[in-house]
C-alpha cells in the first residue's frame, strides 16, 4: 500500500515542470494527510553574507506579507531549527517560548499546529517543508500511521524543488571541473599559492595559473578564493 502511494506520488511531483505546479501537488497531498496549508522554503548557497531564501507557500496572503515585511524567518524558531537540524520538529508552545508575539500572530491566522523538516540534498541546497492546520494537534497515533510518509514527503519534494531552482538559479552547479581542476581547488582552498600548489601536484606554477584562469572561466568568478569558495559550497569537490 504504501509502496503504491510513494510510486503514484513520486510520479506527480516529477511530473510537474514548474515550482508553483510542484506546490499545487504539495498542497493536495497535505489535505489528503490532514494539513490545511503548506510551505516550503529554499535557501541558496552561494551567498555567505546574505544567504538568499526563496519561500512557497499556501498561507493566506496577508500573513506572507507580514511574514516577508517584518523579516519573521530571522527569528521563527522552525526555520532556526531547520537550519541545526534535520530531525521533525511539532509545533508546541515550548517551540515558541521566546517568540511569543511572533506564535500569537501565526495562531490569528490559523497557523497553530504544525509539523516541520529540512533536507539538505544536491549543490548543497537547505530545504525545509512545513505542514499545518487549525484544528487539532498532532497525536502519537497520527505520527505513528503518517510519520513515515511525512519523511519520505520532505526528500522527495526536496529533490523535485531542488532540481527546478538549480536549473534556472544555479547554472554553476553544471560546471564540468577536471579531475585536475578539482585537485589545484583543494589546494587553494586551503590557501596555497600557485608555487606551493605546483610543488604538491609536481606540475609547474604556469600548468597551475593555466587551470585557475580556466576555473574562473568556468565558475563565472573573479579570483581564485572566490571560485574555491563556490566549488566548495556547491559540492563540486566533494
Amino acid at each position: 500500500m504504501i509502496k503504491d502511494w510513494e510510486n503514484e506520488l513520486l510520479h506527480r511531483l516529477r511530473q510537474a515542470s514548474t515550482e508553483q505546479l510542484l506546490i499545487a501537488e504539495l498542497k493536495a497531498e497535505a489535505r489528503r494527510l490532514g494539513f490545511d496549508h503548506c510551505a516550503y522554503g529554499v535557501r541558496l548557497p552561494l551567498q555567505l553574507s546574505k544567504p538568499r531564501i526563496i519561500m512557497f507557500n499556501t498561507y493566506p496572503t496577508t500573513w506572507q506579507k507580514r511574514y516577508q515585511s517584518r523579516n519573521y524567518q530571522c527569528i521563527d524558531p522552525t526555520v532556526q531549527h531547520g537550519v541545526r537540524s534535520q530531525a521533525p520538529l511539532i509545533w508546541t508552545d515550548e517551540v515558541f517560548r521566546n517568540t511569543r508575539e511572533f506564535w500569537e500572530e501565526a495562531r490569528g491566522y490559523g497557523l497553530r499546529y504544525g509539523w516541520s523538516q529540512s533536507a539538505v540534498g544536491p549543490q548543497s541546497l537547505r530545504g525545509m517543508l512545513t505542514l499545518s492546520r487549525r484544528h487539532g494537534s498532532l497525536t502519537a497515533s497520527e505520527l505513528n500511521a503518517h510519520g513515515y510518509q511525512l519523511v519520505w514527503l520532505t526528500q522527495v519534494v526536496h529533490q523535485c524543488m531542488s532540481k527546478l531552482l538549480s536549473a534556472r538559479l544555479l547554472p554553476e552547479a553544471d560546471v564540468d571541473l577536471s579531475l585536475r581542476e578539482k585537485d589545484v581547488l583543494r589546494w587553494t582552498a586551503e590557501g596555497n599559492s600557485s608555487t606551493e600548489i605546483a610543488e604538491a601536484l609536481s606540475i609547474t606554477e604556469r600548468t597551475v595559473n593555466f587551470h585557475i584562469a580556466n576555473i574562473l572561466k568556468k565558475m563565472n568568478c573573479t579570483n581564485r578564493t572566490a571560485a574555491a569558495v563556490r566549488a566548495t559550497l556547491l559540492g563540486l569537490l566533494d
